[in-house]
């Protein structure tokens, strides 16, 4: 079966693949009736249908990680464009320099849902380590790198934070609790809590 037919076949009918009984399986979703009709011509073409969805898995895995690649490095593009849309809370007709990019690394980049990020750049196309929230990140990135180099060139642990938070313990007077969390010569994150009276 040519890949084109392939596609339109997985569309027409819903197809998704579940394991069962140690096999994988193709499930119909839509068109069942249909499906049952031509049951035989779809069982011919199962390995042909798995091996397109796994292809078009690993073709999205593979863009994906090398979104990852590029936000991580600072050079995923992004474009900032010139909106001009009614505000309900001015009352009045806005101009804005929205950002567009790929949408699931701004919203990890801002810390919320994507609605529309906005941003004093001119409409231009930029990579993504232009903008302050990415600068920010990037230098926290860089900061614990160092701590966690610290801790394993001098073999002691290194304060990567200290912060304060509700009581966690038993005690009747402990309101507070300072926490410290280190970063260790082995790698790892080690996190002690202090009871304040």
């Amino acid at each position: 079966m040519e890949e084109n037919k392939i596609r339109e076949t997985i569309e027409h009918f819903g197809i998704t693949t579940r394991s069962g009984n140690g096999e994988e399986l193709i499930l119909i979703t839509r068109n069942v009736d249909e499906a049952k009709r031509r049951q035989l011509e779809l069982r011919a073409a199962k390995s042909e249908i798995l091996a397109y969805i796994h292809a078009r898995e690993e073709e999205e895995k593979r863009k994906r990680d090398e979104i990852e690649k590029q936000f991580e490095n600072g050079t995923l593009p992004i474009e900032v464009r010139e909106i001009t849309h009614f505000s309900s809370a001015l009352d009045s007709v806005v101009t804005e320099n929205e950002i567009v990019g790929d949408t699931a690394s701004l919203s990890r980049l801002m810390g919320i849902q994507y609605n529309g990020y906005y941003t004093d750049l001119p409409p231009g196309k930029y990579p993504i380590s232009v903008l302050p929230a990415w600068q920010k990140m990037h230098a926290k990135k860089l900061d614990l790198e160092a701590k966690f180099r610290e801790a394993r060139e001098t073999g002691k642990r290194v304060l990567i934070s200290k912060q304060t938070e509700e009581c966690k313990g038993e005690e009747e007077e402990c309101s507070v609790d300072i926490v410290y969390t280190f970063a260790m010569p082995d790698g790892t994150v080690k996190t002690e809590r202090i009871h304040t009276y």
